[in-house]
Parts: structure tokens; C-alpha cells; sequence
């Protein structure tokens, strides 16, 4: 008996032991607002600058059973850009699009983009991502994200977008 008891102690032991080993995977979600002005130069980069982004991420780790130092990568899963305003327009207007995340003391990155946006794109555009690791950029409490576009044909209203992000965070679990 004092054998069995012994193996199931040690068995609970080793199972709790090898659980601060385990990584665990989840998801949370950002959006950030953009305009882009009606006056854009046609076939030339326009840089949109974009206020900064409360990152979200601490409490997304902590809902999650972990905290900002056991994160061990933070990649952008999907993002997709919905035209806010006006009503009716598409993405048609645009060539490319090409979406950079910055922070406080980190360099800026390229996170996603759409090149050779069909004429008729829709009201929705989901982007390609780039696959870098951002988690030093989402640890922090904010970050920045600047949008380059090319327009493909003159406009008269500005286009309000949304960009609604998904990011797949890998931790250790506390």
C-alpha cells in the first residue's frame, strides 16, 4: 500500500511538474481606424499614419492563464479591411495596400499587404500576412500601425477603413 501511494504521489508530482512545460495557444483581436484622403495622388504611395492602438494583449494573457514574459510568439493570424464610409464604396480604388506595425524602441515592421487588387474588390479585403513575430510589439501597453496605399483611379470622398486583426499568441501557461 505505502508503494502505491508513493507511485500515485510521485505520478502527481511529475504531471504538475511537466505542466509549467506546456505551452498553450490562443487568439485575440485588435481593429484600428484609417482614412484615406480624397486627395491622394493617383499611381503614388500615400503613408496613413494611424493613432496609437491600445494593444489589449495583457489582459487577453491574463484571461488566458499567462503574463507577457512567458509569451513565447505572437505572429498575425488574419486581418481583414472593411470600407466604414461612404456607403457604396469598394476597394476598387486601390492598387496595394501594405499594413506596418512600430513601437517605442522597435524597428518598423511589415505585417500584411494586397497587391493587384482586383477592380472589383468589394466593401471587404482580407490581406496577406507576413508571418513575423510581433510579440515585443503586442507586450507593449500600445503600438502603432501606418498604412501605405496605391490608388488605382481618382476619388472624391475620403474612404473610412477598418482593420479588424487576429493574433495567435503561443505561452508558457503560470
Amino acid at each position: 500500500m505505502k508503494k502505491y501511494f508513493l507511485l500515485l504521489t510521485f505520478a502527481a508530482l511529475f504531471q504538475s511538474c511537466n505542466k509549467k512545460d506546456e505551452l498553450l495557444t490562443f487568439r485575440f483581436d485588435s481593429s484600428v481606424d484609417f482614412t484615406v484622403p480624397s486627395a491622394a495622388g493617383v499611381n503614388l504611395p500615400v503613408s496613413i499614419p494611424t493613432p496609437d492602438v491600445q494593444s489589449g494583449a495583457q489582459q487577453s494573457f491574463q484571461n488566458n492563464n499567462t503574463r507577457a514574459d512567458l509569451v513565447k510568439n505572437v505572429v498575425l493570424e488574419e486581418i481583414e479591411l472593411s470600407i466604414t464610409n461612404p456607403p457604396g464604396q469598394d476597394f476598387g480604388f486601390l492598387k496595394e495596400v501594405h499594413l506596418f506595425i512600430s513601437a517605442s524602441g522597435l524597428p518598423e515592421r511589415e505585417i500584411a499587404y494586397a497587391t493587384n487588387i482586383p477592380e472589383n474588390a468589394g466593401t471587404k479585403l482580407a490581406l496577406e500576412t507576413t508571418d513575423v513575430a510581433l510579440d515585443e510589439y503586442v507586450k507593449q501597453s500600445t503600438y502603432d500601425i501606418r498604412t501605405e496605399v496605391v490608388i488605382r483611379e481618382a476619388f472624391f470622398q475620403d474612404v473610412d477603413i477598418t482593420a479588424d486583426m487576429v493574433f495567435r499568441v503561443t505561452a508558457d501557461i503560470l
